[in-house]
Order: structure tokens, then C-alpha cells, then sequence
């Protein structure tokens, strides 16, 4: 099972106002981030077109799949290669989500006839990659076709680094700035698998995009991203056949961006079928209590990994050197595991068979099978390095940062009381690198010099002094619990997964939002829009429509009538490293684990189509 927020030490209250019961993202569009930038500007999708220009449909969407097998062309057809357009896009996607094999293989047979021009198609997954046969029906979304020129040289398929000749030849206009910066905005994709599907559509390695942060799948996200010499016109053009994807306000920059440079991101957040015991009057007191006490600053579930495994609980191991603990927990199966993932984890847990394990283990279970290779390559030099083994593992995957998350969150539930005189407060806009905490006395915590708002804890690092108080014992008994020791950073002396190579950081205890606000809706339709988003206003479509509720005055009395439901709707900027579902916890006082708010969402939908939790 995924982690629970007791699992990870998500336990305290920064205010004592009664909760009410609400789903969490629900539609998409109850969920809108707008990234703000390093200006401190909330980044808005305005224009979808490049300078000198216009995509041939701003308000296209990808094509859909025949719901025939194409007709076979006549014997004269076969004579000539078909004409084509100077100015076709370099690649289309075909949609076939729930198409059947059969169908699927039709789309690819129409364009390999005779005659056809010079293209190459594939099939792909939500998340931008090549789909196998493996991954099953449910995974293919997509069917690229790509126009091959034919003085291209034919690479191996597959291959993300491959740039298409028309792009190679093309003149940069950009100047000195070689790098192109624009905005993207997406609905149910997360960024890399966002970026993944540019690059495979682009024919460029995906490492020629660069965010400031990765926004989350389930919602409506607008980002900056920055492209290394790729031409505005280029990426303008995808927007007729991507869905659930925009493009636009392309300028030319000097960098590229990096993790970090946002200075956060502003929140359209909309709770549906909020219920509490005092009414819709308790859900708008609850709201005011979040505004005046704010939230205590947890990382979000997400940062612990949505897996059956934790992955704190591989941090932990990891740091402790426990190799082999590393990977029988990653490799053993799982209660929730899909039957063919717990398949393959018995092949390798019960009878040792690498490659029968290897071969059945889905494309998905990229950590498993990357273990499984090491350990295969292992075996045939006749050695055993188990370190060597999960250095296979994406450096993503292994990454040992969310074990400081785990320090944090339990932390922090020591509370005010235990907190407020044993942490340091953080002076403002000073960079990170040069940040000096000072630890507060008992005669300052005593005269309440420093407010909650300028407490904050030291995440392990080589960069940060830790409390001289009794705090320092917390963070002590934390690293005991799972057989570390902050004055011995690297029991194994491996670098890599050691405390001493990590930077470390000062996380604030408290997030009070100064710009919350909030509107009380009413409604009668469980699954009605209740919110226009970015690609709404990108797209012009829907943009003006008339939404199917209305706004309660909060100063007059407030009535209930039979089949009336009710939705708060949260607007809030919070700063980077700030998790809203946090801010939706504190002032709900319900979990926010996707399961909970699934079995919800279900249960007042339970015929939803196309917008499922």
C-alpha cells in the first residue's frame, strides 16, 4: 500500500477549527496551477501562434482513428508516389485510446501502402514512450506518423536522439540567445511525460527541454519551459493534433531554465460536495481559521511516491547501506499488486529465475527491471555487486532526498509548544548557499521575539547546522529508529548514498498565504464544470460559457434545499516546495491520500466517462 500520512509522521494541526468532508480534484479543472516565475509573475497561456506564423487550427485536437479499416487503393493509385504539401507538419498523432489491436494495426497498414509518401508511424502511451505489445491495450493513446524525407539516413527505431533534417538545416533566428522560452499548458500529463512526448514528436532528445518544476498529472497546469534551438514555428505547429496540450508566447532567451528558478506557483483549487456539520456557515469558518493560523508545512504525499513501496523507506536503507534490504524491497511483491506484476516479482522471489522474470515483468516496473539486469550481468562476470546493481536505477529513482522528508514531516508534528523554542528563524531574501540559522534561546522563544512564521527546521545536509536544543535529540531519535547516525554520514563509504553529498537545506515550519481567498459555490449537477481553465481560454473553447452554478453571499443567511450540493473554491499563491494539498488538509481535517478522494468521487459518479478519479 502507498504511504499514509501517519506513515510519515503527517500528524499535527496548526489550527483546532472543526474539518468538513470534500473531494479533491475530482474533474481536472478543479485543480488549475499557474507557475510563478523568477519575477514573480503568475505565467498566463495568452497566444498560441510564433511571430510570422499561424498554425493552421489553434482550436484542433488529434485526430481520431476511422471507424473502418481504410479502403484499399485501386492498382493506379500504386503507379506514382501521392504528392505532398510543402508546409505538412514533421509528425501527427492519430488518437486510438480503447481502439482494438485490430484497428490499431489497420492505422499503421494505410500508411505503409504503396504510394504512400515517405512516412514512419508508431504507437505510444500517455506518457510519450513506445508502446509494446507488453503494456497492453490501456497504455496506447496515440499513433505517430512521421514524415520521412527521403534523403534522411535511416536510424535505428526508437531513438530519441535523432533530429530530423529539416530541423538541423534550419537557420536559428534567435541570435546570441540560443535557447527558445514559451509556455506550456497541459491537462492529465505530468511534465516529463509531457516533455517526452515533444521530444518523440520533435525527433530531439528530451534533454533539449528544461523546466523550472514538474507539475503533477491530475489537474490543469501552466509552465514555463525553455527549448535549446528549436524554433517557435516548430512547436506552434503541434498544437492542431496535440490534445490536452498548448503551446504558446514563444521568445527567445539566454538560458535555459532550472530546477528551482520558479518562485512558485498560484492554486484555482475547487473541493466539491463540501459537508459539515455546521453546513455550508461551517465550511466558510473553517476557511477563516486556515486564513488566520495557516498550515504547517509537511511535504505532500507525493514527495513519499504513489508505489507500493515508499520511497522513503528505500532512502532510509540506502543511506544505511543495507544493499541487499534495497532490493528485496523494491522486488518483493506487494498485497496491492496487479496480478501480472506480482507474477513476475514470484518468478524472482520464489523460484531465482532472472530471465523469466526479466521477460515478464512489465516496461513500467522500470526499477525492477533495471535490478534484474544488473543482477543478470552480474551473474555472468560471477560476482555479486549489489551497488553496482541499483546504480542501474534511474538516478531519479534512487534518489535519497525524500528520507529528509520523512525528518521533516515527523518534525514538525512536535508543535508548537515543543517546537517554537528549539528552531532558528530564517532572514529574508538571502540566497540559499549563504543562509545562516540561529538558534533560538529560551530567554528569546520566552520573550517572543520571533514568531511561528520565522521557525524553521534544518533538512540533513552538509550545509546546515543542527539545533544546539532539544530538538537536536528529535532529529537523534529520528535517525535512530532506522539505524543512522548524523555524525557518521557514510557508514559504507559510499559517496553517493551518504548524507555528506547532500546539500541540505532550511525548510519553514508555517505557510500563512497572504493572498487566500475564497467563494462558497452552489450546485445541483455532481459532475457539472465548475471552472474555466487555461486551454478553455487558450483554445476559445468554452471560455465564455455560462457555468451551471452560483456564487453564495456569505453575508446573508445561507439556505439548503434538497439536491443542492456545495463546492469551495480556493484561490492561493503558495511559495516552491509548498504542497497545497497540505493547505487542503489543514483546512478540511481529512486525508489527502488519491485513494480517499477516488472512493469518493466514485461514489457520487459512479458512471463518470472521461473524467474518472
Amino acid at each position: 500500500m502507498p504511504a499514509s500520512e501517519a506513515d510519515v509522521g503527517i500528524l499535527g494541526w496548526a489550527n483546532t477549527a472543526k474539518g468538513f468532508s470534500a473531494i479533491l480534484k475530482q474533474r481536472y479543472s478543479d485543480f488549475q496551477v499557474n507557475e510563478i516565475d523568477g519575477q514573480g509573475r503568475v505565467v498566463h497561456l495568452t497566444k498560441l501562434t510564433a511571430d510570422n506564423q499561424t498554425v493552421a487550427s489553434q482550436n484542433g485536437t488529434v485526430a481520431h482513428e476511422p471507424s473502418a479499416p481504410p479502403e484499399q487503393p485501386s492498382a493506379a493509385s500504386h503507379e506514382a508516389p501521392l504528392p505532398i504539401a510543402s508546409n505538412l507538419p514533421e509528425a501527427a498523432v492519430i488518437e486510438v485510446e480503447g481502439a482494438s489491436k485490430a484497428k490499431r494495426t489497420a492505422v499503421h497498414a494505410f500508411f505503409r501502402r504503396s504510394g504512400m509518401p515517405r512516412v514512419e508511424t508508431e504507437s505510444i502511451r500517455t506518457d510519450g514512450k513506445q508502446a509494446r505489445s507488453a503494456d497492453g491495450l490501456a497504455a496506447v493513446q496515440g499513433i505517430t506518423v512521421s514524415y520521412q524525407p527521403a534523403a534522411m539516413t535511416k536510424r535505428k527505431r526508437g531513438r530519441h536522439d535523432s533530429i530530423l533534417p529539416s530541423a538541423r538545416n534550419m537557420p536559428w533566428e534567435g541570435g546570441d540567445k540560443t535557447f527558445l522560452r514559451f509556455t506550456l499548458a497541459k491537462e492529465n500529463l505530468d511534465s516529463h511525460a509531457c516533455l517526452s512526448l515533444l521530444s518523440r514528436l520533435l525527433h530531439v532528445p528530451a534533454s533539449a527541454f528544461a523546466v523550472a518544476g514538474t507539475k503533477d498529472k491530475r489537474g490543469v497546469t501552466v509552465q514555463q519551459v525553455t527549448a535549446n534551438k528549436i524554433s517557435p514555428e516548430r512547436l506552434a505547429s503541434l498544437n492542431a493534433t496535440l490534445r490536452g496540450i498548448k503551446l504558446g508566447d514563444f521568445e527567445y532567451a539566454d538560458a535555459a531554465l532550472f530546477l528551482g528558478a520558479a518562485k512558485g506557483n498560484h492554486f484555482d483549487i475547487i473541493l466539491r460536495d463540501a459537508q459539515g456539520e455546521e453546513g455550508p456557515q461551517g465550511v466558510l469558518k473553517a476557511a477563516e481559521a486556515l486564513k488566520s493560523s495557516g498550515f504547517i508545512n509537511y511535504f505532500g504525499l507525493q514527495r513519499f511516491g504513489s508505489g507500493s513501496v515508499p520511497t522513503h523507506r528505500v532512502g532510509a536503507l540506502l543511506l544505511k547501506g543495507d544493499w541487499a534490504g534495497v532490493v528485496n524491497l523494491i522486488m518483493a511483491p506487494h498485497a496491492d499488486d496487479r496480478e501480472d506484476n506480482a507474477a513476475a516479482r514470484r518468478l524472482y522471489t520464489d523460484k531465482g529465475d532472472l530471465r523469466g522474470a526479466l521477460r515478464a515483468m512489465p516496461k513500467h516496473l522500470t526499477a525492477e527491471k533495471a535490478i534484474l539486469e544488473g543482477l543478470l550481468d552480474q551473474k555472468g562476470k560471477g560476482t555479486k555487486d549489489l551497488v553496482a546493481v541499483l546504480g542501474r536505477i534511474p538516478r531519479n529513482l534512487r534518489s535519497i532526498g525524500v528520507d529528509e522528508s520523512l525528518a521533516a514531516a515527523e518534525l514538525a508534528s512536535v508543535g508548537d509548544e515543543g517546537v517554537s523554542a528549539e528552531a532558528a528563524p530564517a532572514p529574508e531574501n538571502v540566497p540559499k548557499s549563504s543562509l545562516q540559522a540561529h538558534t533560538v534561546t529560551a530567554e528569546e522563544a520566552a520573550s517572543r521575539q520571533y514568531s511561528m512564521e520565522d521557525v524553521v527546521l534544518p533538512l540533513p545536509g552538509r550545509h546546515i547546522s543542527y539545533p544546539s536544543n532539544g530538538t537536536a535529540q528529535v532529529y537523534q531519535d529520528l535517525c535512530s529508529k532506522d539505524g543512522l547516525s548524523l555524525h557518521d554520514s557514510s557508514p559504507h563509504g559510499i559517496r553517493e548514498y551518504s548524507l555528506s553529498l547532500m546539500p541540505g537545506a532550511y525548510r519553514r515550519l508555517l505557510v500563512r498565504p497572504a493572498d487566500l481567498s475564497w467563494q462558497l459555490l452552489r450546485y445541483s449537477d455532481a459532475d457539472t464544470t465548475l471552472a474555466v481553465t487555461a486551454l478553455d481560454r487558450a483554445t476559445q473553447q468554452n471560455a465564455e460559457r455560462k457555468l451551471a452554478c452560483s456564487i453564495v453571499d456569505p453575508g446573508t443567511p445561507i439556505t439548503t434545499s434538497p439536491g443542492e450540493l456545495y463546492a469551495l473554491r480556493l484561490q492561493v499563491s503558495l511559495p516552491t516546495a509548498a504542497y497545497a494539498t497540505m493547505l487542503v488538509r489543514e483546512l478540511t481535517k481529512q486525508s489527502t491520500a488519491t485513494a480517499v478522494h477516488r472512493a469518493r468521487t466514485l461514489a457520487v459518479q459512479p458512471a463518470a466517462n472521461g473524467e474518472g478519479a
